[in-house]
């Protein structure tokens, strides 16, 4: 895909564009990790079941979305939202930072 679509699919029909991005990335930089990324996917899904060559039941799904990954040392936060825009980026964000803020008492098994 090329980036004009892929900034008309994303940003554009959401009301989002380059500097909002930017804006989410800083908030991330803010908070001193070691490393913060935006992840945007769009999935599309058809299904159709035949019997006989004719059409019983036919389905079709868009999923779409942006997850953010925040790394700092050894620990990895991470969030995703189905909802592309301003707020819930930024909510995303903060949730992503706070998995790395909390104390657990449980040990990771890996």
């Amino acid at each position: 895909m090329s980036l004009n679509i892929v900034t008309e699919h994303f940003l554009t029909s959401n009301n989002l564009n380059y500097q909002h991005l930017q804006d989410v990335l800083e908030l991330l930089t803010e908070k001193k990790m070691d490393y913060a990324d935006l992840f945007f996917q769009s999935l599309f899904y058809e299904k159709l079941e035949l019997e006989n060559k004719i059409i019983k039941t036919g389905y079709y799904n868009i999923d779409e979305g942006v997850g953010i990954r925040v790394i700092d040392h050894d620990k990895t936060g991470f969030s995703y939202t189905n909802k592309i825009n301003l707020e819930t980026l930024y909510k995303s964000a903060r949730i992503a930072c706070g998995f790395l803020t909390k104390k657990s008492k449980k040990k990771s098994v890996f």
